[in-house]
């Protein structure tokens, strides 16, 4: 049960990263119009398309650890072909680390933030937590992949959503 709601929410975090993506073209697109063509651009826009870009990222970030579709360097992988399991075992437990204190030291910073009531500098202004919200959140849910994926031998995990594991995708949840 709980898995399954920590991969919907994956799920629906992963969507949400779509529709900033959009929502950045969308914007980009007006402010060139306005700004080029009707000379009269926006104070708010290009300062939105940053905050949704890191929010589209952070959002994003899970459902990449979960499917194993980040970055990845084969060298080790190529050089001993017999030692596969070991070597995700071993990039699995160093990115739940890594990932779970980077997510501490974030969460830390985002009450910093809060308590001290610290806002964004530039023409929109708004609480930083508001924002640096996401970087927890994608660090905190990718380290929780990374204990799933150590516990399922490496293999990727499906998507709960039929809208993010599309026709061809044969992983299941």
């Amino acid at each position: 049960m709980l898995q399954r709601l920590h991969g919907l929410l994956t799920d629906i975090g992963y969507l949400l990263a779509g529709l900033a993506l959009g929502a950045m073209g969308v914007l980009y697109c007006m402010e060139v119009v306005l700004r080029y063509f009707i000379n009269r651009p926006t104070a708010w826009s290009l300062e939105t398309v940053s905050f949704l870009m890191l929010m589209m990222i952070f959002l994003a970030v899970p459902h990449a650890v979960r499917a194993g579709m980040h970055i990845a360097v084969t060298l080790l992988a190529d050089l001993y072909p017999g030692q596969i399991r070991r070597l995700a075992f071993a990039m699995n437990a160093i990115g739940l680390v890594l990932c779970s204190f980077i997510a501490y030291v974030s969460l830390r910073e985002n009450v910093a933030q809060y308590v001290g009531m610290i806002e964004t500098n530039g023409n929109l202004v708004i609480p930083k937590w508001w924002l640096t919200a996401f970087i927890t959140y994608g660090f905190g849910n990718s380290a929780l992949w990374y204990l799933r994926l150590l516990c399922n031998g490496g293999r990727p995990i499906g998507p709960v959503l039929e809208i993010v594991r599309g026709p061809a995708s044969g992983a299941q949840p």
